[in-house]
């Protein structure tokens, strides 16, 4: 697909990012080419599909690399001088597609009807209140290299460094999407290869039916089970997420199983589970899976949850409609 990195930078960093501070760096621990680590310890790992970067090479004569954030299944994030993103894209024949979608929504942004189904903690950024937290990632890679690997004379792995937390009386800002590779426009879409992380797909795309921006609600309420309410009900293996949802949202409306040919290898006519009988719907509900919050809190959240848990996509709360929800205002 492609490789990228993300570039962040501040001008308190330039005495550390200089060449002298980052080009010549201490001692650092060399791990064994047998040893996978990060990026290649994913299941489809391919060496041609990450761009090869090192710590301190510079871009474009201005753009210095001054460690690795993290990796993704097509691309590793690195911090580098200036505050803005640069994306290096490698070109695999078989998916050229992505890159060229992922530019065309990058120009779009600014217009209606854009769709992101691939929403995702992953895909989400934190803006800094506290921007000395660069300088101190930079210092540290400085004094402390990342440990690292050689695979050949054209590529290194690194180890990721993570940022330390925000000095006290900072926080971080508000998020921010990114990563729109997977991104669409337009308002509706037709079935055909698949979106969506697997443990975040909507019904509509778990059966193979044209969809729109309904299933970036979806993912919104898969996100707020995750990172608010610390509690992740859903499954990696398709039957049992299946079974899940209807435990949690109640059985599908004979509407949603009449709209695909697929419906009947898991539903009746009338929305009864009827695949694999040794896998049957749990005794949960989300009200049960909630324990953190109590009262008319617990309330409104779960009313917010199920305000985007639909079968129907076009049941779903839309975004404009989420900010007017009661439980967050």
């Amino acid at each position: 697909m492609m490789s990228r990195f993300s570039v962040w930078g501040n001008s308190l960093l330039q005495k550390l990012l200089s060449s002298k501070n980052v080009s010549t760096v201490p001692s650092f621990v060399s791990l064994p080419r047998d040893t996978l680590i990060e990026e290649e310890t994913l299941p489809y790992y391919k060496p041609e599909q990450y761009y090869a970067v090192n710590i301190g090479d510079v871009y474009n004569a201005r753009y210095q690399i001054a460690g690795k954030l993290g990796y993704g299944a097509y691309s590793t994030n690195w911090l580098c001088q200036d505050l803005q993103v640069l994306k290096v894209s490698t070109m695999i024949p078989e998916f050229p597609t992505a890159t060229e979608r992922e530019l065309k929504i990058y120009e779009h942004l600014s217009q209606v009807d854009s769709i992101h189904p691939d929403l995702k903690t992953d895909n989400l950024m934190l803006t800094l209140e506290d921007d000395t937290m660069l300088a101190d990632f930079a210092k540290a890679e400085a004094k402390d290299p990342s440990p690292q690997k050689q695979v050949d004379r054209s590529r290194t792995i690194y180890r990721s460094r993570r940022f330390l937390r925000p000095l006290k009386g900072n926080s971080y800002g508000l998020p921010i999407l990114c990563d729109f590779g997977e991104a669409r426009i337009g308002k509706t879409q037709e079935s055909g290869p698949f979106v969506q992380p697997h443990i975040y797909r909507a019904p509509e795309i778990i059966f193979e039916m044209p969809w729109g921006s309904a299933v970036d609600i979806w993912n919104v309420a898969c996100l707020v089970t995750k990172t608010i309410a610390a509690l992740f009900p859903w499954s990696c293996i398709r039957r049992l997420r299946l079974t899940r949802m209807a435990a949690l949202i109640g059985p599908p409306p004979s509407d949603f199983v009449n709209r695909s040919e697929t419906t009947d290898q898991c539903f009746d006519s009338n929305g009864a589970w009827i695949a694999h009988k040794d896998t049957a719907i749990p005794s949960i509900s989300l009200e049960s899976i909630e324990k953190r919050l109590s009262g008319q809190e617990k309330e409104s959240f779960i009313q917010f949850l199920k305000s985007m848990l639909k079968w129907l996509p076009e049941e779903r709360k839309t975004a404009a409609q989420l900010l007017e929800d009661p439980w967050l205002l």
